[in-house]
This record gives structure tokens, C-alpha cells and sequence, in this order.
């Protein structure tokens, strides 16, 4: 039972591989109302993936995988792993007729119904095929409940069939539970679980809807958390996966309720922040960085209030007000460019006055030695170069580039870097709204995840798979977009 088990869930999870390759009545209106209708309420985390081969999705990812070199060989070896790990179980007379309708998993609270690690309970309700013959071979039966046959496991889940739905779970107290649930009038219904998903493509190949409010529940420490406006704003959450002909999207939304536009983590509204694109790097771009700053404040204030009496001694000790001589300059715009491959950072941020900006930089790295020694910390050398520019370097650390150029203060691993990214070119990311833009190539992130499993040593061999691998990866973008009412991501993939 437990190989054929098992060879089911590996063939919806291979589908979803290929993508990335009503209310209150115990009555469904649709095969994914039913099959949500197990979770528990309490789920932290509720998950529904298509499992219909005709859908539009999953024809998208399959056609994305075939234009890659190594997409024959991933359908042949879920092909033979349902052979072999499924006790012979052939993918077009066994699992085939079986698919059509998603395949829904819920996240309960850890430990919940005697459960030990990540708890879980899965519910199917197959198209068609035998799902109780296919269960049932080699398995224990353990009896029948609400109208379910059992059957169960030597590592203690518990498998349930009722007529045509496969229902699952850890422990034999969280498959009663959920059969329980189904027949309950307040069981989890579509229409909450489309609820959370409001905003979001509801065709995804993958659909993740979840509660703030129920996984703060299950944490001691998140009395002191919901202290901060934002975090105790937080309600639902929705994340999907979606396979277009020409990519893979990922899309979350973060749903709050009460707070204002001072307490949000990142600047409200739609412009996008321009980024300075590098070869071989990821560019970031952050709209308005003293609101992050400002948010990092909150948080501390009601987390670790000692750390605002701290951050005003050190302010003193290195002669100047971090709030109105440091936060207080940053401008309308900062960027970054972060190599994968080597280490390789640097940071600017747009300056409201450069030229008082230059003289504060000045006196902090000046006072810098000696308030380390005040409050005990190993001192950092500074040494000061040509340009205005400083290295920083910590006891054992990296040494770091800072300084004033332009209009920009920069932070770089090299001054080289400093000098040629603060008078770089910004532009914005054509499609991206938000308070936060990013872009790469996807080419380079391939090569440095490459680079670094061979420590640098590409042979022949990986020079001819790199090439493989990257030539239909045409951009990686990515945007977050932030509002009183929450915060909405973005990543797209884009394949040609």
C-alpha cells in the first residue's frame, strides 16, 4: 500500500514539477469543494494543484519542458518510478484515468492530532479510474469509518477511500478528524479558499492560501510580535504558480486590515524604482529606502526596546543624529547588484544633500574606532582613499568600500565597483509596479549555481550542459508591490 500510495503522489508531484518543469454545507458543489472540504479549520496552509492533463496549465508546462534538452528523460523516469516504486503501476491504465481534479493538501498546527514533524492531511477526489482497488492491493485494511475504508501503515499514516476520494493524513486522529470535518455545516469550503486567493490567478497549475492570524496562534513568542501595527494587521495570504506559453509566474498576496501608510514595510504606491543592471548579476531597486529603515524601528521599539536607547548612544559616540543626519538624507531611490558568483556587492542610495552627507560620513568613520572601543566591540581599521572613498575593514572580515559619489552614497566589496556602479545608468524594469523591482539574467544564475558546485572547476562537460540548460531562459524579473491592504509579489520566469 504504502508503494502504491506513494506512486500516486509521485505522479501529481511530478505534474507540478513540470509547472515549475457552497459556504457552510456539508453538500459540494465541485470536486475541489469537496476535497477542501477535509482540511481542518484550523489549517495553517492549504494546498490544491491541477492534476487534469488537458488543462491549459499543464499542457503550458509540458510544452516548456519539451524545449529543453533533458524533458524526454524527466517523463521516462517518472514513467519507470511508478513501475518500480508503484509495485508495476502503469501511468495510462492506472493513473491516467484517475487525474482531472486537484489534489488538495492542508498544513495543520505542528503536533496537532498526535502528530510528530509536519503534520498533514491530503484529499483527492479522483475523475475516474480505481482508486480503491489501486489502494487496496497489499494493504492493511483497518475498518470503515463515516463511510470510508481504512488502511493503514508500519510508520503510523493512514490512507481512507469514500467511493471515488482519496483522503490521507499522519496520524489515525487526524484522518478521523477530517472525516469528521467533511460532514461538518462550518467544513472548509471553495469559497473560502477562493476567498483568499482574491487577486490572484485562480487557473494556477498551484493555488496556497493561508491564515496570519492561525500561524501566529500557534507561537508563544508571537504575543511580543503582534505588537508591531503591520504584523498584527496581517490576515490572509495567497501564493500561486501559473504556467503561461511563454514562462512560469510565481504571485503571493499579503491581505492587512487597519494600519497606515507610516506603519507598512516598504513605500506605498505603484512607481517602480529603476535598477543599474550588471553582467552576471541581480539588480535590485528599493523606492523610498527610509521607510524599510523607518519599519526596522518599529519593530525594534516594541521587540527590543533597549536597542533605540543603544542605537542613540552610538549616535552620540560617533557624533551625530542617525535619525535626522543618516535616515533623514536617503532619498527617493536606492539600488543594488549582487554577483552570485564570487561575492561581489554593491549598495547606493540617492541623497537629499550630498555635500552635507559627505561631511557626516566623515565624522562617523572618524569616531568609528573609538566607539567601538566604548562599547567593547572589536575595532575596524579605516583607512580613507582617493575620491572620498573609505575601506572599512572588521578584525578577520572582508574589507568594504564606502563613500560619497555624486549624489549617491555607495557600499561596495571593491572600489572599483563603487566608482563604476555609482555613476551607472538607472532604468526601471519594463511591466514591474512597486516598491521593489529586481532583475537577472537567469543565464548567470545558472552559470554561478554551476560555478559553485564545482568549485569553479567547470570542465567540457558542464560547458556543453550550461549552454543546454540556459538557451530558451530569457529574463528573471520580480517586483513587490505595497499598499495599506497588503503587499503583492511578482516573479516571472520568462522562457522564449
Amino acid at each position: 500500500m504504502i508503494r502504491r500510495a506513494a506512486a500516486l503522489l509521485l505522479a501529481l508531484a511530478a505534474i507540478a514539477a513540470v509547472a515549475t518543469g457552497c459556504g457552510g454545507k456539508s453538500t459540494a458543489r465541485s470536486a475541489l469543494d469537496n476535497a477542501l472540504g477535509y482540511m481542518p479549520r484550523n489549517s495553517l496552509a492549504i494546498i490544491a494543484i491541477k492534476t487534469n492533463p488537458d488543462d491549459q496549465q499543464i499542457k503550458n508546462a509540458i510544452a516548456l519542458l519539451d524545449k529543453f534538452p533533458f524533458g524526454a528523460t524527466i517523463k521516462s523516469r517518472v514513467a519507470q518510478a511508478l513501475k518500480v516504486g508503484g509495485g508495476g503501476l502503469s501511468y495510462q491504465h492506472d493513473i491516467k484515468p484517475l487525474l482531472g481534479n486537484d489534489f488538495v493538501v492542508g498544513i495543520p498546527p505542528r503536533g496537532a492530532g498526535g502528530s510528530s514533524g509536519n503534520a498533514y492531511v491530503l484529499a483527492w477526489q479522483t475523475k475516474g479510474g480505481d482508486i480503491g482497488g489501486l489502494i487496496s492491493k497489499g494493504s492493511q485494511k483497518l475498518g470503515n469509518e463515516q463511510g470510508a475504508t481504512l488502511y493503514g501503515s508500519s510508520s503510523g499514516s493512514v490512507l481512507a477511500v469514500k467511493g471515488k476520494t482519496l483522503i490521507g493524513a499522519q496520524t489515525r486522529a487526524l484522518l478521523d478528524a477530517a472525516l469528521s470535518a467533511r460532514n461538518s455545516s462550518s467544513r472548509t469550503t471553495e469559497s473560502d479558499f477562493s476567498g483568499a486567493l482574491r487577486g490572484l490567478n485562480q487557473g494556477a497549475l498551484v493555488r496556497v492560501t493561508g491564515d496570519f492570524r492561525k500561524i501566529l496562534a500557534t507561537s508563544a513568542k508571537s504575543a511580543q510580535a503582534l505588537k508591531v501595527p503591520w504584523v498584527a494587521a496581517l490576515r490572509t495570504f495567497g501564493v500561486t504558480t501559473s504556467v503561461d506559453s511563454d514562462g512560469i509566474s510565481e504571485d503571493f498576496q499579503v491581505r492587512t486590515e487597519g494600519v497606515s501608510a507610516a506603519q507598512v514595510p516598504l513605500a506605498t504606491g505603484p512607481a517602480s524604482p529603476p535598477v543599474v543592471k550588471r553582467p552576471g548579476e541581480v539588480a535590485v531597486g528599493v523606492r523610498d529606502p527610509s521607510q524599510v529603515v523607518n519599519f526596522i524601528e518599529q519593530v525594534a521599539s516594541v521587540t527590543d526596546p533597549k536597542s533605540l536607547l543603544n542605537k542613540n548612544k552610538v549616535g552620540k559616540l560617533l557624533g551625530v543624529d542617525i535619525d535626522r543626519d543618516v535616515v533623514g538624507q536617503l532619498g527617493g531611490n536606492s539600488a543594488g547588484s549582487f554577483a552570485l558568483a564570487g561575492g561581489g556587492l554593491v549598495v547606493r542610495a540617492d541623497l537629499k544633500d550630498p555635500g552635507t552627507f559627505r561631511s557626516t560620513l566623515a565624522k562617523i568613520l572618524k569616531n568609528l574606532p573609538k566607539a567601538q572601543r566604548a562599547q567593547g566591540k572589536p575595532v575596524s581599521a579605516v583607512r580613507s582613499g582617493p575620491g572620498g572613498l573609505y575601506t572599512v575593514t572588521k578584525p578577520g572580515g572582508k574589507p568594504l568600500v564606502l563613500g560619497v559619489i555624486g549624489n549617491e552614497v555607495v557600499l561596495a566589496s571593491d572600489a572599483a565597483r563603487a566608482r563604476a556602479f555609482a555613476g551607472a545608468p538607472a532604468t526601471p524594469v519594463p511591466g514591474l509596479t512597486g516598491a521593489v523591482a529586481f532583475t537577472a539574467n537567469p543565464t548567470s544564475i545558472v552559470t554561478a549555481i554551476l560555478k559553485k558546485r564545482t568549485h569553479g572547476n567547470i570542465g567540457p562537460l558542464e560547458a556543453l550542459i550550461v549552454p543546454a540548460l540556459t538557451a530558451h531562459l530569457q529574463s528573471l524579473d520580480g517586483s513587490v508591490d505595497s499598499e495599506t491592504s497588503g503587499l503583492h509579489g511578482h516573479l516571472k520566469l520568462t522562457i522564449r
